[in-house]
């Protein structure tokens, strides 16, 4: 693999004895009375396609999970396919792709609030203020609806790249990936809140997936590269650095290998430290003089998240989309501290 031409810092992979973490069937024993889901670690728990057995499981800050915590608290599934969960405020927002639509959750009590429908291929949701959010939508030409979280409508969309994924918000601006869906793209499109408006377009690798921000005011996007069946066949994985100030890319390099097509990134909550996908996690620490990339966790995964309480990594197995989930919590520096099983085809895990 090529390294990353910014960091390197080498990191020991040190390990823990496994915790397991048992599932408590009652809501009430996990929840707190005063406060109900409020505080705790969601699991975003995909389903299987065409199922409609999309699901969240509960972790409080004891450690006690519980599984299909929204279908004990109302009575019925969340929907089918959940793409993608983010909490703002005291409510949760649930994007189900293939049932298209946005589900509102009072997160005291779990409760359904409210939906929003006919959403076509939605993906992830971003709060971006004045109680405004942003959703990405599209297979292929994909666009970014804006959402009033007041009244819970779509208020107009922007026009994107094909198949807009993940976003981040970095001040007055919102940094899209344009993944391609099920089509082909390589950039990142910049929106101006203020005028919901697309003010930049960026050049990047191939597959734009993910993309988070440093403590210096880069962002950084992972692109998977493109795989052997899509026109033009396959591509290899890269990792960009963006100038937030100028929108250049200033540094650009390749990782992995062929047949390889890493999809995450995450940073610390300081911004000091990024982590990515490839081949296992690395992670690169910017703190120090001559930083460079090393190996953390030398395991394939379904997903990547860092706790912003305490840098904590969360992890998932990759999903057979049958049977339930594996998801793993280490420190910092790699020590594993709890496993849990949770429900079919974790893709994330969201902290609150």
């Amino acid at each position: 693999m090529k390294k990353i031409v910014i960091v390197i810092f080498v990191t020991s992979c040190l390990f823990s004895c496994k915790k397991e973490n048992e599932d408590v069937s009652s809501t009430e024993s996990v929840s707190n009375p005063e406060t109900g889901y409020l505080h705790g670690k969601f699991l975003v728990n995909e389903g299987n396609f065409g199922s409609s057995n999309a699901s969240l499981s509960y972790v409080n800050n004891a450690g006690e999970i519980i599984n299909d915590v929204y279908l004990q608290e109302n009575g019925f599934e969340l929907g089918d396919l959940l793409q993608s969960f983010e909490v703002i405020g005291e409510r949760g927002y649930a994007v189900l792709n293939n049932s298209e639509k946005l589900v509102i959750i009072d997160l005291k009590s779990m409760h359904f609030q409210d939906e929003i429908t006919g959403i076509d291929y939605p993906r992830y949701l971003i709060n971006v203020g004045n109680g405004k959010a942003y959703l990405s939508s599209g297979a292929m030409a994909g666009q970014v609806y804006v959402i009033d979280l007041n009244t819970n409508s779509i208020t107009g969309s922007i026009p994107v790249g094909q198949g807009p994924e993940k976003m981040i918000k970095l001040g007055n601006y919102v940094y899209v990936c344009n993944s391609g869906g099920w089509s082909l793209d390589n950039t990142v499109s910049v929106i101006d809140i203020a005028t919901s408006s697309v003010v930049a377009t960026i050049i990047v690798g191939d597959r734009p997936m993910d993309v988070v921000a440093d403590m210096q005011g880069y962002v950084w996007v992972m692109c998977s590269g493109n795989d052997s069946w899509m026109t033009g066949g396959e591509t290899l994985a890269s990792l960009h650095r963006i100038s937030s100030t100028t929108n250049d890319v200033v540094t650009s390099e390749v990782i992995g290998e062929a047949g390889e097509h890493p999809k995450f990134i995450a940073a610390s909550a300081s911004g000091d430290k990024v982590y990515f996908e490839d081949a296992g996690i690395r992670v690169i620490d910017l703190t120090v003089e001559e930083p460079v990339d090393a190996i953390l966790l030398n395991e394939t995964i379904g997903s990547l998240d860092i706790d912003f309480t305490n840098g904590d990594i969360w992890i998932s197995s990759v999903s057979d989309f049958v049977n339930p989930s594996s998801v793993r919590c280490y420190s910092s520096n790699g020590s594993l501290k709890s496993t849990f099983e949770a429900g079919i085809g974790t893709n994330a895990v969201v902290f609150n």
